[in-house]
């Protein structure tokens, strides 16, 4: 109903995140995103119908570490690891998920696999891939991941080498696929359809600080930056 209203109000074709699709509550299980909710294939059909591309949100730096999928495909092998060879933390409500290593093509290919299924299976118009472009910097102590132990651009290449490489496969068979992350990022423009900047206006609204939109005036022909909260 309310991809409906808007789109009646805005008389334009429209594209829009699509949270909580899944059957498990949201946050939870990340990546394995699927299998979705009974009404996600007939969503998606009449979403595209009423000229809305759904774009469904696709957690891309972190895996939830009690996921059966984690422990069958043994994550542990990709994830970063700090300085005393441990994952990365990040909790998120009740569950804890360690952040992944994306030099590593095993997680590349969980990424890959989880876009293709949405996109290629279920009939989505692209992914939003949160927290890829927002997330920052760490350095992975593994000496397994075939990169320098701590230092190095490994992350954002890594990254860099994901998005080649799933918009090379999707768009042979989806040429329009699209692909949004949250943040902004220089690194991944030529690569990255667009960008969420939600959490860059609502970091300064309430301090009386101003935002300046540089970011847009220098690369608005190159990517689409969208997101605020209502005012």
């Amino acid at each position: 109903p309310e991809w409906a209203a808007y789109r009646k109000w805005l008389r334009v074709p429209m594209a829009s995140h699509w949270y909580r699709y899944h059957i498990s509550v949201f946050n939870d299980n990340d990546p394995e995103h699927l299998p979705g909710d009974p009404y996600l294939l007939q969503g998606a059909r009449d979403a595209l119908a009423m000229g809305v591309r759904p774009l469904p949100y696709v957690l891309s730096t972190i895996w939830d570490s009690d996921t059966q999928s984690y422990f069958r495909e043994n994550a542990v092998r990709a994830a970063m690891l700090d300085e005393d060879g441990t994952p990365y933390p990040w909790r998120i409500g009740e569950q804890m998920f360690h952040w992944m290593c994306p030099a590593t093509e095993q997680w590349r290919a969980k990424i890959r696999e989880t876009c293709a299924k949405l996109i290629l299976e279920h009939g989505m118009a692209g992914v939003y891939l949160d927290v890829l472009a927002a997330g920052g910097a760490r350095g992975c102590y593994s000496t397994e991941h075939g990169h320098p132990v701590h230092g190095g651009n490994y992350q954002f290449t890594g990254n860099r080498q994901l998005m080649v490489d799933l918009r090379s496969h999707i768009r042979r068979l989806k040429p329009d696929a699209a692909f949004f992350a949250e943040g902004i990022d220089e690194v991944y423009n030529d690569i990255m359809d667009g960008y969420l900047t939600l959490d860059f206006t609502r970091m300064y609204e309430g301090n009386g600080e101003q935002v300046w939109p540089i970011w847009t005036a220098v690369y608005h022909p190159y990517a689409i930056n969208f997101g605020a909260d209502p005012v």
